[in-house]
């Protein structure tokens, strides 16, 4: 799903390799020439870390729209979504003297993935709730699913929904959500590297790729209702107007009478976010322990980027018997936009050998101004739609690894 280029990481990881020949070659002259003045030594590192990280989706709320309005609104709410702490990985490669130290560093922080299926309280109401109970959960005008909103909205058709309505018993409509998201981060640092001062700063370029897809469903008994007795359902006309194009099936929109079995008709959402974002940081590095074999870092990191945000959004509309109608929507749209990725680690190790060294940490990261896959349905309006980048996303967790110095 990601689009990452590994043609990048191999081309930082050469540059560092660059480095090594040249020093290998030139000896100090080529590390004087690069620091403009002489190093006493000249070090390879090496890392390799086990990331054991989360996402916090509750703080990315933005001004994403909610599926439903209602008593089910917080239940069928991507915010909600519960990510598990995912395995991921770290591999990092750097050259420094004693004074300042160039790394490589590629994180594969893991893909978060949550589900969960069930049953709506009540019916939905498509256009303003008559003809259902008190309280049911209703579209309108900032829910997912805006083309059937507009369409129950033409005059004759007053009332459309999923029931159970008042005069019918049907079952209760059932939903299912899935929502996965993936991140990575690339960065190339120069930093200072004197092992007499306590707080140490640096800069570097930084790339962060996070990609997603959001995907919810409902599905219900059809119910159609008109001030004036049976209004006949949703026409091919009603929906196509509303921004929809038939797909498949009989086009002739859905159907149904006020009693009598009604077309099963599922709504589905399919939303997708990419996001890559390229900048320059700035770093500060405070030493809190320094031990023989002990010691005892905060690593502060912060800067602007330039988001390249993609979204894409695709609605379906399936009846299944007595109508077969498939009516759809695919929309896409891009922005550049700003974006801000800050975040602080905490870094403990215990050097074994002169060597090699056990790195252990926990760590907590900060995007702002990401398009999520949930929120795109909040750019659809009136048949077009504008991709939302107003997300925001929080990663944190533990690593632990080995550090070789040479």
């Amino acid at each position: 799903m990601l689009k990452r280029t590994w043609t990048t990481l191999v081309y930082c990881v050469a540059v560092v390799a660059t480095f090594a020949t040249q020093t290998a070659s030139a000896g100090d002259g080529f590390w004087r020439d690069l620091f403009s003045e002489q190093s006493d030594c000249i070090q390879f590192t090496a890392t390799g870390e086990i990331l054991f990280i989360g996402r916090d989706s509750r703080v990315g709320g933005g001004t994403g729209a909610g599926v439903v309005n209602g008593p089910d609104s917080q239940r069928l709410g991507f915010n909600n979504a519960d990510f598990n702490h995912e395995f991921g990985y770290r591999l990092s490669m750097g050259i420094q003297g004693s004074d300042k130290r160039v790394e490589v560093i590629f994180s594969e922080l893991g893909e978060w993935n949550w589900g969960e299926r069930g049953s709506l309280s009540g019916g939905l109401s498509f256009d303003g709730g008559a003809g259902f109970p008190a309280g049911v959960n209703q579209l309108g005008p900032s829910t997912f699913f805006q083309p059937l909103f507009v369409a129950s909205l033409v005059a004759g058709d007053e009332t459309d929904g999923l029931g159970p309505s008042i005069p019918a018993l049907d079952p209760l409509p059932t939903y299912d959500s899935f929502y996965t998201s993936q991140m990575q981060d690339l960065q190339i640092n120069v930093l200072e590297n004197d092992s007499n001062r306590t707080l140490r700063v640096g800069m570097g370029y930084r790339n962060v790729q996070l990609d997603e897809i959001a995907r919810t469903s409902l599905s219900g008994t059809y119910r159609g209702f008109d001030t004036g007795g049976a209004s006949g359902g949703l026409s091919s006309a009603d929906l196509t107007n509303a921004g929809l194009t038939f797909l498949s099936g009989v086009d002739d929109g859905f159907q149904d009478q006020d009693a009598g079995p009604g077309d099963l008709l599922t709504l589905a959402y399919n939303g997708a976010a990419n996001n890559d974002l390229n900048g320059f940081q700035f770093i500060a590095d405070l030493c809190l322990v320094d031990r023989s074999r002990f010691n005892m870092t905060i690593i502060g990191k912060a800067g602007a980027y330039h988001n390249h945000a993609a979204g894409r959004v695709r609605e379906t509309y399936t009846g299944i018997g007595p109508s077969t109608s498939v009516y759809g929507t695919a929309l896409s749209d891009t922005k550049d936009t700003v974006a801000f990725v800050g975040g602080v680690a905490v870094k403990v190790g215990w050097r074994l050998t002169e060597r090699i060294e056990l790195i252990g940490g926990y760590e907590g990261t900060f995007v702002s101004g990401v398009a999520l896959a949930p929120e795109q349905a909040s750019g659809v309006a009136n048949g077009t739609y504008e991709v939302n980048t107003d997300g925001n996303v929080i990663v944190h967790g533990a690593n632990f690894g080995l550090q070789l110095t040479y």
